[in-house]
């Protein structure tokens, strides 16, 4: 359970606050270390981005791709800020590639395995570095599918084993955060950030 000056802070899950921890081991506590994370999964996106595209598209689109992210203002503000954003925007990231990758025709074999799982990693850990946000590449993947009418997208994403991982790895962290919190973390987590703010 994340504290912030040594108060338990329900607002969001572990992830960041695990990766500010290492960093502190690592750096020091300082200021440097807080935000280290953020620039970390920060340069991480553009590579992604920048692989992706060069997957998909010849020069200069590759380049291009991520300089318009490096050098979008909000990217570079919340590369330098304390906060989970970056860490949610790397692993949403992830998944949207590898989402886009399984619908591809060119994966196949290993390859194709190799998506799946991070897919899912993308889903588990995009959750715990934001909440429920993370699932969206789920709602994008499958529009494209109906769009493109794939025949048996849950097949081909293996939904059914994916979505038991997904729900397993979150819950070796969320199971035992809600016991020890009685409950309150899901009441102020997603109760009031969640479907407060989103009815708000």
């Amino acid at each position: 359970v994340p504290r912030f000056n040594f108060k338990p802070r329900y607002d969001k899950p572990p992830f960041i606050t695990w990766c500010q921890a290492l960093s502190f081991r690592t750096f020091g506590e300082n200021d440097f270390a807080a935000r280290f994370p953020s620039a970390f999964f920060f340069v991480l996106t553009t590579a992604i981005i920048f692989i992706f595209a060069r997957r998909w598209f010849e020069n200069p689109v590759p380049l291009w791709s991520a300089l318009v992210f490096a050098t979008c203002l909000h990217a570079l503000l919340l590369s330098r800020a304390a906060t989970a954003d970056m860490a949610l925007t790397f692993f949403y990231t992830v998944s949207a590639a590898a989402a886009w990758e399984i619908l591809s025709v060119r994966s196949r074999g290993a390859a194709l395995m190799l998506w799946r799982v991070l897919f899912y990693a993308g889903l588990s850990l995009g959750f715990l570095a934001k909440g429920p946000v993370a699932f969206l590449p789920i709602l994008g993947a499958l529009i494209f599918a109906v769009m493109q009418k794939i025949d048996r997208p849950l097949r081909v994403f293996w939904a059914w084993p994916g979505i038991f991982l997904t729900v397993f790895f979150i819950g070796c962290w969320a199971v035992p955060a809600l016991l020890k919190t009685q409950g309150d973390y899901a009441a102020v987590g997603l109760g009031r950030h969640v479907f407060g703010r989103s009815v708000g």
